[in-house]
């Protein structure tokens, strides 16, 4: 299970997810440790997907055959992608491969404008059956690309430089609006040097005054 906070607003964070077929998201498909992919839509609101993953070097590969489907009522989409038959006459199981199932749901909500971006709250939840006997380190470790989709998502709409910047900004207008006020003291530089001396020092870029007066009592 993971969950973010996204700085984009529901509509592009569903797109992003529901969307595979484009070049940034191929890209990742070494790393995810995907050989193929095959995308077959039915409606804007659905598709069929046919995936070839690799495992491990001595493990067999595993197909999945699931059906997407994004749903949306109000400020709140999901996305859940679940096992179907309805690619099995088209792409029929490679011999020595192995057919894996599972059920993936992805949750969608709009969150209120704040520090001058619109965002969204994205959480996401696998659960995969490979068949087989798999070694637990393997199967974490796949675990974890699978996770990797969250965290393409978040580097591809960080807008947190943005944000900062919408802050400072922000700031700075209510300190240009804040008028002076008369009742704090006058800061009279020169009259505060009045029976001073200037210590030489290091730093070219202040200067330092000290008055002596008694015993070793400094101002």
């Amino acid at each position: 299970f993971c969950e973010a906070i996204l700085d984009a607003p529901l509509e592009e964070c569903v797109a992003f997810e529901f969307i595979k077929d484009y070049r940034e998201k191929k890209a990742t498909f070494q790393d995810r440790k995907v050989i193929n992919q095959h995308i077959k839509k039915l409606t804007s609101h659905s598709q069929l997907y046919h995936t070839v993953r690799q495992l491990g070097t001595l493990l067999n590969n595993r197909e999945w055959y699931a059906k997407g489907v994004w749903t949306r009522e109000g400020k709140f989409a999901s996305i859940v992608y679940a096992d179907t038959e309805e690619l099995d006459n088209k792409y029929k199981l490679t011999p020595g491969n192995i057919r894996a199932t599972g059920k993936t749901t992805w949750h969608f909500e709009e969150l209120e404008c704040e520090n001058g971006a619109t965002q969204t709250k994205v959480s996401y939840a696998t659960q995969q059956n490979v068949k087989g006997n798999i070694p637990t380190t393997l199967m974490n470790r796949n675990a974890i690309k699978m996770a990797n989709n969250m965290i393409t998502m978040r580097k591809k709409f960080d807008k947190s430089k943005d944000i900062d910047k919408f802050k400072r900004l922000q700031i700075v207008k209510k300190l240009r609006s804040v008028r002076r006020n008369s009742s704090l003291p006058h800061f009279d530089q020169n009259k505060d040097k009045e029976g001073k001396k200037k210590v030489k020092s290091s730093f070219p870029l202040s200067d330092t005054w000290f008055k002596v007066e008694g015993k070793g009592k400094c101002r």
